[in-house]
């Protein structure tokens, strides 16, 4: 008869599982997924089956006494969203990662009582962190375009996140997890200071400068309470210093000049976070208690964000012709989706956390930071790792009397959610995103692909994003009632501009005047700097009307574009 697993070693295991899906999430991405970013969703979900399907070995320690705010919060957005769910509408992808990462964190949480495995956590993030930097210092110099393929207009940079922004947030919480293990140790390590020089060449290539003020921020809160010789200091300033002033000379753009035009009229990020913040707080008021719901703030932002432009003294805010699925501060997302309930949770767990100490906060609080200005909650990859470390905080200090639970109801408990969260998680995003990508390649490259969308929707019905991109197809096929069917369906779970515009263009071809004017009003309120959108609503707006809907549109489109839409009245004037 085999000989079963020893009990001391199941732990262990499970720490391994751990860390590998840090390391995978962070890690992984695909081209082959309608977003970047969902290849780490597949890694939570495989890390998170094999973490719930792993047995437990001996006294079970629930995590239930320390993370039930965000237990309380999970729970509390499935049962609003169920009616949504029983009439038809998937549930949103936020809300299953959301509550994919708090049962991971749930699970993990009983190994976080040894000091050594908390060390395995930080090493994880640093480790990943130093090879997503290698990479993206690579990427930067042209090494591995076979990899990371070089996109017009896109940044020089952004290894495995998509993102440059996300790159640097995440080294900016490793540099500071870094920076204690080498003020704290007895001898100095060459590797360490090789990582910190790498880490920090990264996040200086980046440009992400709200990752340079997080990092600045989290190192200062991990080195403050420590007692550091000035020559050990000494020692690591010259190699940082002298990759600072190589990333200055070599890469300019990416470091000086980006600094330079901090705040200035150029620096567009700073100005469209100012409109992102107006649309959020004018959501927020009409559903401050219980909020739009997770995962919802994509449906609700295109009409809060359009009310703001077009409101008296709208259009001194900066703005854009893309839809914004996030307003960049993750704590104005929190009370836009969740209401003050949302908030109150949040802001529990941070006063828990604000009585812990440990080496983790340096690294936690450049993550906060960084979230005031960006999205890392979004991305699995920053959202697991801030969570973990928030465990590691929380279970140094937790009471030891508190939270112990009867291991088989745990083990239970453990196998059921996490097998369902995980197979979600699968089912409703990956699989999905992955059959939207295959059709999405084939209509790009000019090959026949409905069948491939008809496939997608009918693996997730009601995906907003299948029934847009398939409506454009349609429209590219000269099929114009199937595709006004499918723009239709689009709007259910979405308002964006866009589908209004392939809802407007789907009834002129229809030759349903009044629908389309009503369509593109609806995309021009979205929209208002969109000159094609203007173009077609003119071109169906009454004679007697056009002047009007030109002057509404000379507050947002320049002079050129007006005498562009200008010069095809005044010939039909004559």
């Amino acid at each position: 008869m085999a000989e079963s697993v020893p009990a001391s070693t199941i732990p262990l295991i499970r720490m391994h599982i751990i860390v590998a899906t840090i390391a995978a999430s962070g890690l992984a991405y695909s081209f082959h997924f309608s977003t970047f970013l969902h290849a780490k969703v597949l890694a939570l979900a495989a890390g998170l089956l094999i973490l719930g399907v792993m047995p437990a070995g001996g006294a079970v320690r629930w995590g239930i006494d320390r993370l039930w705010p965000l237990l309380v919060l999970v729970f509390v957005q499935f049962l609003l969203a169920v009616p949504a769910f029983v009439a038809g509408s998937p549930p949103s992808a936020q809300l299953l990662t959301s509550a994919a990462l708090i049962v991971f964190a749930w699970n993990a949480y009983p190994l976080f009582d040894s000091e050594e495995n908390r060390s395995r956590i930080s090493s994880a993030i640093i480790g990943t962190a130093a090879i997503a930097s290698v990479l993206g210092i690579a990427q930067y110099t042209n090494l591995l375009n076979f990899l990371f393929p070089r996109f017009p207009g896109a940044a020089p940079m952004y290894s495995v996140f998509g993102n440059p922004g996300l790159l640097g947030g995440y080294v900016a919480m490793a540099i500071p997890l870094l920076l204690v293990r080498y003020a704290e140790r007895e001898r100095i390590r060459p590797l360490e200071i090789i990582a910190l020089s790498l880490l920090t060449c990264a996040l200086l290539l980046s440009g992400a400068r709200t990752a340079w003020l997080a990092c600045a921020v989290g190192c200062f809160v991990a080195m403050w309470p420590l007692a550091v010789k000035p020559a050990r200091l000494i020692i690591l300033a010259i190699p940082l210093l002298l990759v600072s002033v190589l990333c200055v000379v070599f890469a300019p753009e990416q470091t000086i000049v980006r600094a330079a035009k901090t705040l200035s009229a150029a620096d567009a990020g700073p100005h469209l976070r100012w409109w992102f913040w107006a649309g959020t707080f004018e959501m927020i008021r009409d559903h401050m208690f219980f909020g739009v719901g997770m995962g919802n703030f994509v449906r609700e932002a295109p009409q809060y964000l359009g009310d703001v432009l077009w409101a008296p003294g709208g259009e001194r805010y900066t703005h854009n012709n893309l839809l914004t699925e996030h307003p960049h501060n993750e704590i104005l997302m929190i009370w836009a989706e969740t209401g003050l309930f949302g908030l109150i949770m949040f802001g529990w767990l941070l006063f828990s956390l604000f009585r812990c100490r440990g080496p983790e906060w340096g690294g936690l609080t450049a993550l906060l930071v960084f979230s005031l200005f960006n999205y890392p909650f979004h991305c699995v990859a920053h959202a697991l790792s801030g969570l973990l470390l928030t465990a590691c905080l929380l279970n140094r200090h937790a009471i030891p009397t508190v939270g112990h639970v009867n291991p088989m109801a745990s083990r239970i408990a453990s196998f059921v959610t996490s097998i369902a969260i995980a197979s979600s998680l699968i089912y409703f995003i990956v699989l999905p995103s992955h059959a939207l990508r295959a059709a999405q390649t084939e209509h790009i490259e000019g090959r026949s692909s409905l069948e491939l969308y008809k496939r997608a929707i009918a693996i997730r019905p009601g995906c907003s994003e299948s029934h847009e991109a398939y409506g454009i197809a349609l429209l590219d096929a000269g099929d114009f009632e199937n595709a006004r069917d499918q723009f239709r369906l689009a709007l259910r779970g979405s308002d964006a501009g866009s589908i209004h515009l392939g809802l407007g263009l789907a009834e002129m071809k229809c030759g349903d005047s009044a629908a389309a004017r009503e369509a593109l009003r609806a995309c021009v309120h979205r929209w208002p700097s969109h000159v094609d959108a203007w173009r077609l609503l003119i071109s169906v707006t009454p004679v007697e009307e056009r002047a009007e809907c030109l002057q509404r549109a000379e507050r947002f489109l320049t002079r050129d574009q007006v005498g562009e839409l200008r010069a095809p009245l005044q010939l039909n004037s004559r």
